[in-house]
């Protein structure tokens, strides 16, 4: 995907959280991070840090499997603390890892 918008004309910024890709964990450990809040910050830092480096820009946040579950978790966390939430100008998710409960959307019977 990176390729394609490159050809476009799009800036890619890649992001690894905490403990995942090519970054480290929290005491060097892999695949280990100590709160979700801690990942969400870290996303809503970075996202931050971009808006500010590439002024006047749209921004959008793409997050995959777990990244998109950390992007989801990230928009709702900065809605509980009064903030607007949408920290990029889009958000798009590919296979996020999240659960969509039996309740919250209309099922037929067959």
């Amino acid at each position: 995907m990176g390729a394609f918008q490159k050809e476009a004309g799009i800036a890619v910024i890649a992001f690894d959280s905490m403990g995942c890709g090519h970054s480290t964990g929290v005491g060097g450990l892999r695949n280990y991070f100590p709160t979700m809040p801690a990942l969400t910050e870290e996303y809503s830092a970075m996202l931050r840090r971009v808006k500010e480096e590439y002024p006047g820009k749209e921004v959008f946040a793409m997050g995959e499997s777990f990244g998109g579950m950390i992007l989801a978790n990230q928009i709702l966390e900065q809605q509980q603390k009064g903030e607007d939430g949408m920290l990029a100008d889009g958000y798009i998710f590919t296979g996020p890892v999240i659960k969509v409960l039996r309740e919250s959307h209309n099922h037929k019977k067959h």
